[in-house]
C-alpha cells in the first residue's frame, strides 16, 4: 500500500462533527515535499496551519511538514517499537516515515486530524488497503470485547449505517460467523465502497483480519486487510473535497 501521496482530513469541533479532507502531501523522489490545500479546507471553521495560512499556495520542502513529522512517534519513546509491531512493521527495521503515517494515521487525542494514504493498485493490478478498526470506543464494552477475540484472516463483512446520525455513509464491519458489529471502516474508504462493490464480483471484496493487538490502545486495537478488483475507470477519492485548490505549474 506504500504511496507517495497522503491526505490529513480535519473534522469539525462542532456538535455535528463534520469531516472533510483539508490538505494533500505529495513526496516527489526520496525527500521532496509538496503540500496543497484541498476544497474540502473551505470549510468555515478550519484555521490553517502556522506558516502556511495561504489556502491558493503551493508549499515545497526538503524535509517533512511539521504537521506530519509532529505526528510520528519519536523513536526513543518506549512504545515506540509495540507501534510498529501493532501495525505491522518488521520490528527489526526503520520504516519510512510516510509508510507509518499511512497506516498509523497519526492520530493524537490532542486535535481533530488524520492522515490517510491515496490508494493505488499493488503489483497485480488489485486494489489493496491496510487499515485499523475505526469506532471501537463507541461501541459497547461488550462488542469490544469481542473485537479482542477475533483471529488473523478472519473475514469481516460490510454492513452500511445509513441510519448513523453522525456519518450517513457509514459502514460498520461486522463478523462473519456470528454477525457482531466490532468496528467501523474508516470513513475516508467508506464512500469508495459502494463504487469498488459496483464494479467488482462482491464477494471479491473481502476484508480480513490481519492481526490483533489485545494490549494495544483501542486505535491499535484491530489492524484489517482491504482487498478488491481495481475496477475500469475507477480512481479513488473523486470528491470535490479532495481536489487541490491551486494548481501545480
Amino acid at each position: 500500500m506504500n504511496t507517495n501521496s497522503v491526505y490529513i482530513a480535519w473534522r469539525s469541533h462542532d456538535q455535528d462533527k463534520s469531516w472533510s479532507p483539508i490538505g494533500r502531501l505529495d513526496r516527489e523522489g526520496k525527500q521532496n515535499y509538496l503540500f496543497q490545500y484541498t476544497k474540502g479546507s473551505q470549510r468555515a471553521d478550519f484555521k490553517p496551519f502556522p506558516g502556511m495560512t495561504d489556502l491558493h499556495q503551493i508549499y515545497r520542502s526538503s524535509e517533512l511538514f511539521p504537521m506530519f513529522s509532529n505526528r510520528l512517534l519519536n523513536s526513543r519513546r518506549k512504545e515506540y517499537q509495540s507501534v510498529l509491531e501493532w501495525s505491522g512493521f518488521d520490528g527489526s527495521e526503520s520504516p519510512d516515515p510516510l509508510a507509518i503515517l499511512q497506516v498509523t494515521e497519526g492520530r493524537r487525542s490532542t486535535d481533530y486530524f488524520e492522515v490517510f494514504p491515496k490508494p493505488k493498485p499493488d503489483d497485480n493490478g488489485l486494489y489493496h488497503f491496510r487499515f485499523f478498526l475505526h469506532g471501537l470506543e463507541w461501541l459497547p464494552e461488550s462488542l469490544q470485547e469481542r473485537g479482542g477475540l477475533l483471529k488473523s484472516t478472519d473475514r469481516l463483512l460490510c454492513l452500511y449505517d445509513i441510519q448513523n446520525s453522525y456519518d450517513q455513509h457509514a459502514v460498520a464491519l461486522r463478523t462473519e460467523e456470528d454477525r457482531m458489529i466490532v468496528g467501523y471502516l474508516p470513513r475516508y474508504l467508506a464512500q469508495d465502497l459502494k463504487e469498488l462493490v459496483g464494479g467488482c464480483d462482491p464477494e471479491f471484496v473481502r476484508i480480513v483480519v490481519n492481526r490483533v493487538n489485545p494490549t494495544a490502545p483501542l486505535q491499535f486495537r484491530v489492524l484489517c486487510d482491504m482487498t478488491a478488483c481495481w475496477p475500469n475507470e475507477y480512481a479513488p477519492f473523486q470528491r470535490t473535497d479532495f481536489e487541490p485548490i491551486a494548481k501545480v505549474a
